[in-house]
């Protein structure tokens, strides 16, 4: 009864939204205010509708109901009640429910807000935003349906679907097939909604852009509508990609915590495009230049959306002949590429209305810089897009797919990060318009000066690579840069106003706060990079077998195999554990304890690695995937990550900056 409901619902929020498109149709040709009333409440039924549904299912999670197939699919009676109800959207079908409930939050911010005359706006943005809900529904309704159950027919077979074949009886398991362990991980629990988030809250300055171009506004009206949902969607894509970096390091045990995987890189693109956007919004605001290139980055921030959703749930991008038997594959193939012509023709009829209202600097100037910034995040975007999408095209043309490992990655973009750092190291201290090369070196002495002591404080500590001296030195330059210019605008208000340094540099925070939130984030982004060339050019590694007493080296540390105890768990697991003692020099530091993990459900084994954390470096080991694993010998890859725990401090200062830019500001106040 209750999936009925819930499949029902869905059907019926379909029905409501294309009613909504017909009546903001119907009201923005005839001018009738009744029809547009009409779509903005057919808006707000939506997202009743869709909450129903989800509602629905989250009730089929947490009351075990394994009938229903999406539900036995993911979870199980042994798992604790909140993994139960994130069960939820550990697979396609719920994890599409869950991405057009939260796209139809924003519709219902739509449909309740006072528009004051620009009804117009409100018409087209809803048009908009429900045309691209109902690719979703559709998708839910047709291909990958959470409500569907099992059905037991007289022949003794079992179907899958909604209602109930003829014959046939409601077949309900005594439990479901449950979690795969890992994804249990609190990180990955939280990963995919923010993800969704993020993904959902950038599809507003989309709807916006083209809402505003179809309502020929010629003001910048869609921009600061659509500024607060870009900043939110941003921080929690942000958080997003970070939880899933810190899950890859904690529970897949290589070692590391990027792979250039497809799901990672499907995150990573709309969070390079978003960031450009943002920064081009800061050049609109201030300069009145560069519209078009601001829509531009919505348009394409929205396909990278709907291409990431499609990417996080399938794996559709291996091969031409998988991708073209994946239905779901072509139908969000098919919806980018109308979406995407439709919206790149919408720009170029209304090109010469978006005319520059300012007049661009010179070429050092702050909005020659954020645009040089945006055209690098671009770059670096589609090295990513190719990077994903090779299979497919050199299946196409040379009949062989050829797959772009993580050496392809680091070689192509290397070039394209250090000129994003040396943009974002000048930005801060070139004003609008123009600003002098002598007053531009004047402000990089003192910080050039310093940051040449600490390559050779890095070079006397025993950093000889090339690679990692130039890194930590551009790094340093960097974060020395944006430290002066918060030290140097603290200082001058000090002077003028006669306070303390502490109050006027807090008096500079709250005035400026999204400025400072911007240095605060470029501060977070140079401690990441400090962990990022820590761990890539400065990593050991070793991998060894162990009887008991044995030991092994790697880079300072010493490890000993002390032995493996064994034991089961409620949740139908058998844990092995590893001990191994590490020494540093002659000094005991501890003991870390990897483990291999059996899942009596799916009889499938994984390792987890064992990690000693500190800030100069992790001593990280794991059991070595297929290898013999007893209380006598056992088989550990072992490596030495040099800084990596500023990566998740780095992270940690990003997020603070990034609440920091995005607060309100009359809270701010």
């Amino acid at each position: 009864m209750v999936a009925t409901l819930g499949y029902f619902s869905i059907l019926f929020t379909l029905l409501i939204a294309l009613y909504g498109i017909a009546a903001f149709f119907i009201g923005l040709r005839l001018r009738n205010d009744r029809w547009l009333e009409s779509g903005r409440i057919a808006g707000i039924v939506v997202f009743v509708g869709l909450s129903l549904a989800l509602a629905y299912l989250v009730y089929l999670f947490a009351g075990e109901h394994y009938e229903v197939a999406y539900v036995y699919s993911v979870s199980s009676r042994n798992l604790p009640l909140y993994i139960r109800i994130a069960s939820l959207w550990a697979g396609q079908a719920g994890s599409l429910l869950l991405w057009a409930w939260l796209l139809s939050v924003p519709i219902l911010f739509f449909g309740v807000r006072h528009w004051q005359g620009r009804r117009d706006l409100l018409g087209w943005i809803m048009i908009v935003a429900l045309v691209t809900l109902i690719f979703f529904l559709l998708q839910i309704l047709l291909v990958e349906n959470p409500f569907a159950r099992f059905w037991l027919m007289p022949d003794g077979s079992s179907r899958i679907g909604v209602f109930k074949p003829e014959a046939a009886e409601l077949f309900k398991p005594t439990d479901g097939l449950g979690l795969d362990p890992r994804l249990r991980h609190p990180a990955m629990l939280l990963r995919l909604p923010l993800l969704y988030i993020g993904f959902t809250g950038l599809v507003v300055p989309f709807v916006f852009a083209i809402g505003g171009m179809a309502a020929t506004q010629r003001d910048d009206l869609w921009l600061i509508l659509s500024r607060r949902w870009t900043l939110v969607a941003w921080f929690c894509l942000t958080i997003g990609i970070a939880l899933g970096m810190r899950w890859y390091y904690d529970v897949l045990g290589w070692g590391g915590y990027w792979g250039w995987a497809t799901v990672e890189i499907a995150t990573l693109m709309p969070w390079l495009t978003t960031t450009a956007f943002i920064h081009s919004n800061i050049i609109v605001k201030r300069r009145g230049i560069f519209k078009r290139w601001s829509i531009f980055l919505s348009i394409i921030t929205f396909e990278l959306v709907i291409f990431g959703t499609f990417l996080t749930r399938s794996a559709a991008v291996s091969s031409l002949r998988e991708f073209s038997k994946n239905s779901v594959g072509v139908a969000y193939l098919l919806f980018m590429v109308l979406s995407f012509s439709g919206a790149l023709a919408l720009l170029v009829s209304h090109w010469n209305r978006l005319k520059m209202e300012g007049r661009v600097g010179r070429m050092i100037s702050r909005e020659v810089l954020f645009l040089m910034n945006g055209i690098v995040f671009i770059c670096i975007m589609l090295i990513c897009f190719w990077g994903v999408v090779s299979p497919l095209v050199t299946e196409l043309f040379k009949g062989t797919p050829i797959f772009l490992g993580p050496g392809y990655f680091e070689r192509a973009l290397g070039p394209f990060f250090i000129v994003l750092f040396i943009i974002m190291g000048v930005a801060p201290l070139v004003g609008w318009q123009r600003t002098s090369m002598r007053i531009l070196g004047k402000l990089i002495l003192w910080p050039f000066l310093v940051s040449l002591l600490i390559i050779l404080a890095a070079f006397l500590s025993g950093v000889h690579s090339y690679g990692a001296l130039f890194g930590i030195w551009l790094s340093s330059l960097v974060g020395l840069i944006t430290l002066y210019e918060i030290i140097r605008g603290a200082w001058l208000r000090h002077k003028s106003k006669g306070i303390s340094l502490v109050k006027a540099f807090w008096q500079l925070v709250i005035c400026n706060h999204r400025r400072y939130g911007g240095y605060i984030i470029h501060i977070g982004i140079i401690l990441m990079a400090v962990a990022i060339i820590g761990v890539e050019l400065m990593q050991s590694r070793t991998q060894a077998t162990l009887k008991i007493g044995e030991s092994v080296s790697c880079g300072d540390f010493t490890l000993t195999y002390e032995g493996m105890t064994s034991m089961d768990t409620e949740d139908d697991r058998n844990i092995s554990t590893a001990t191994l003692s590490v020494m540093k020099g002659s000094r005991t530091v501890g003991a870390i304890y990897p483990q291999r993990q059996l899942d009596y459900r799916s009889m499938q084994t994984f390792e987890l690695p064992g990690i000693r954390r500190s800030l100069e470096e992790d001593i990280y080991a794991v059991v070595v995937e297929g290898m013999p694993f007893t209380a006598e010998e056992a088989t550990f890859k072992i490596y030495q990550n040099p800084l990596v725990n500023w990566l998740w401090i780095g992270i940690s200062v990003f997020v603070l900056g990034m609440l920091l830019a995005i607060w309100p500001h009359k809270m701010v106040n």
